[in-house]
């Protein structure tokens, strides 16, 4: 069974070991990867500065991904790890890496709550989420129709120059017209990290984001707007952890009934652009915001602790 004795306390392990044989030298700057442990993928595994990856080898000190010595990168079919730092691998050698597991931390006190086979169970932990009774979307409250180059914070819910939505959630865009410019937002998710997210208009056809946003301070656009576009919230709401699928989902409610399913989207695992989902993931419940329906979800996620990759912050 994957677990060791400390004293009385039963300790799952959190991490898998992958062992590489290094096929060239590899120093900073430089890259290899490692497969997926059988059965696993990206999901499966800490992402972001948090994450305690660890690069051990018979000649050099641990490296640790925590202290940005190493980067790793997880993709569909492999990881890539990038050196950064100047300890130089030679061709032949043969590191082991250590990938922690995006599961629920434990220590555990009897054996009945120790993983029976490590390779087929994961620890989750199911989490309700309360996501409040979120205002009814405002179409244009980041900023109202605007002809230009430079459209500027000027919506309702602009305060000091600075756009707050009442709970974390989409930004919607939309023109009055045929116009197809690039806009730009930059502000900051729940816990005041900066995110970008980069919007296409669509003529007059109304555009979701995918990221949710608590503030926006700024908004810039590619090419001049010919008919009065303008920026608003949306339905989608952000969550405040890490949701690795949608399949993940207990339950959802509103106004503490059994709700009509939403959609839950998971938190995006790839390298974050302006472009890309939310890191954590969010949902859009069934019934759209109105300032009084309170809406719950429970989700089983692998930590309680993991606030999804690092945002874009252009």
């Amino acid at each position: 069974m994957n677990h060791e004795q400390k004293g009385n306390i039963m300790a799952r392990a959190q991490f898998d070991e992958v062992e590489v044989l290094l096929s060239a030298a590899t120093g900073y700057g430089g890259t290899f990867t490692a497969s997926y442990p059988t059965g696993k993928e990206a999901i499966d595994y800490l992402q972001g500065t948090g994450a305690e990856h660890t690069l051990y080898s018979q000649a050099h000190k641990p490296l640790s991904a925590k202290d940005g010595e190493i980067i790793l990168t997880f993709g569909a079919s492999n990881i890539t790890v990038t050196m950064n730092t100047d300890v130089v691998f030679v061709s032949g050698e043969t590191v082991y890496l250590h990938l922690d597991r995006a599961e629920q931390d434990g220590s555990v006190t009897s054996e009945a709550d120790v993983l029976a086979n490590a390779d087929k169970m994961m620890a989750l932990a199911v989490v309700e989420i309360d996501l409040g009774e979120p205002d009814t979307a405002d179409a244009d409250g980041i900023f109202t129709s605007y002809t230009g180059s430079t459209p500027a914070l000027n919506g309702a819910l602009v305060a000091d120059g600075v756009a707050t939505f009442d709970v974390p959630r989409n930004i919607v865009v939309d023109s009055g017209g045929a116009d197809t410019a690039v806009l730009t937002f930059t502000g900051t998710d729940e816990y005041g990290n900066t995110l970008v997210e980069s919007i296409t208009l669509n003529g007059s056809t109304a555009v979701a984001g995918k990221k949710a946003f608590k503030t926006v301070t700024a908004v810039s656009s590619s090419a001049a707007i010919a008919n009065g576009a303008f920026a608003g919230t949306g339905d989608v709401l952000g969550l405040p952890v890490f949701v690795a699928e949608a399949g993940d989902v207990v339950y959802e409610k509103e106004d503490g009934a059994t709700a009509t399913a939403g959609t839950l989207v998971a938190g995006d695992t790839t390298t974050p652009t302006a472009t890309t989902g939310d890191v954590r993931g969010t949902y859009d419940p069934d019934t759209a915001a109105d300032g009084s329906t309170e809406f719950k979800i429970a989700v089983a996620v692998r930590s309680t602790a993991y606030a999804g990759a690092d945002q874009y912050a252009g």
